[in-house]
């Protein structure tokens, strides 16, 4: 998704179902450090509480991360993509 949207959230936001563009505030830059390691520099710079960060390539983050929902081959197509989501939203 960093390298389709290129950091636009508008246009992310304008692809995604209306009730979870509502609950997206901020993208990755595309040149960034590893995944984790931006997801994690991110939420420190910004003093994030609470999130979830979506991503397709679980090899790129240490295991047992409750803020991370893994996606299937389908993306947010995949229904047990969208109950991990739906589940880690609460």
């Amino acid at each position: 998704w960093r390298h389709t949207y290129k950091g636009d959230l508008e246009r992310l936001k304008a692809d995604l179902p209306t009730a979870l563009a509502a609950k997206v505030v901020a993208v990755t830059p595309v040149k960034m450090l590893e995944r984790q390691a931006s997801i994690e520099a991110y939420v420190r710079r910004h003093n994030v509480k609470r999130f979830v960060a979506i991503d397709d390539a679980v090899y790129s983050f240490d295991e047992g991360l409750p803020w991370l929902v893994v996606s299937g081959p389908l993306g947010l197509s995949d229904p047990k993509t969208i109950q991990a989501l739906r589940d880690a939203l609460g």
